[in-house]
């Protein structure tokens, strides 16, 4: 299902009690059609009339106090990370717009459907310059639950400076926001100095904070990639690169050499794709010679299939 694509969309709303079914909050029985025509509409006793004044009365702001802003913005709430902030602080209290959508609570799954429609129009409401706030009733934990599933794709790119894994992780990077969405984190790795996985980010370009180095192939050895001069070069797998040509094109167009690691000898590691859910390893694909990454739509589709804790 998808969600929210960031945590820090969220917020979340502490539960407060509930009065009890016999208060006036909460009468034993609906009022009566009579009395719903009468405080609704006082044009028409007319079904039609009567929606209409219901519709046009649920969204005015007319019932509410001139400075519900300032009072609303003294109220705190929690980030789906459990830190507390005020909802003042949440967008600029001068010139700015936002957007803020109460669910009733995390476990709702109308409340999954509004948010995952929330989510599709944010770039729309980014675009125009709005902020868009969601929060819920329930504890951060339970937050976290909507806006993020515990689940990672490790991506181990050869090395920075492979012209077939600036392909990648291009693709990698036009697919985050699918992946952001189903709340599954990207994570890239290469073999290189952070100096080397800088020179691919800035030029391709590639975001930092998805972007990692492992110049000693630490993380290549424990998942017993493979490594050697015949599968760098000679291997069938390889052929595949001349299907995404274009692709490669494109993403090289600022490619350079420099970002080659320095020890020579790692220029001959192949990488591999792995999905995991929490500590538990749910995809493994290590990749057969240079150029044979694993289809991110089906990488993609593995992620879709495990269930929500």
């Amino acid at each position: 299902m998808a969600v929210i694509a960031s945590a820090q969309t969220l917020h979340v709303l502490q539960p407060r009690s509930v009065s009890s079914p016999q208060s006036r909050r909460f009468p034993p029985r609906f009022p009566r059609a009579p009395h719903v025509k009468t405080s609704l509409s006082l044009k028409s006793t007319e079904a039609p009339n009567i929606r209409h004044s219901l519709l046009v009365r649920a969204s005015s702001t007319s019932d509410f106090n001139p400075d519900i802003g300032e009072i609303l913005g003294e109220v705190s709430v929690f980030t789906a990370s459990g830190e507390s902030v005020l909802f003042k602080d949440l967008w600029d209290q001068k010139e700015g717009v936002a957007v803020v959508a109460l669910l009733r609570h995390f476990g709702c799954f109308c409340c999954w459907e509004l948010a995952s429609a929330l989510k599709e129009s944010k770039a729309r409401f980014d675009s125009a310059g709005v902020k868009l706030i969601a929060v819920g009733v329930g504890t951060p934990n339970k937050a976290c639950i909507l806006a993020e599933r515990g689940m990672a794709v490790v991506a181990l790119l050869r090395h920075f400076g492979c012209p077939c894994c600036w392909d990648l992780a291009s693709a990698l990077k036009e697919s985050k926001e699918r992946f952001d969405s189903a709340g599954v984190k990207l994570i890239a790795v290469g073999v290189g100095t952070p100096d080397k996985a800088r020179i691919l980010a800035e030029r391709l370009p590639f975001p930092l904070d998805c972007l990692y180095a492992d110049p000693d192939r630490k993380a290549y050895d424990v998942l017993g990639l493979y490594y050697g001069f015949g599968r760098t070069f000679f291997n069938p797998a390889s052929a595949k690169v001349l299907l995404r040509f274009e692709a490669l094109q494109k993403a090289v167009k600022n490619y350079t050499i420099k970002a080659t690691p320095d020890d020579k000898s790692s220029v001959l590691q192949q990488g591999g794709m792995f999905v995991f859910k929490g500590k538990q390893l749910v995809y493994a694909r290590k990749d057969e010679g240079t150029g044979d990454h694993a289809p991110l739509d089906d990488v993609f589709d593995v992620c879709c299939k495990v269930p929500v804790a």
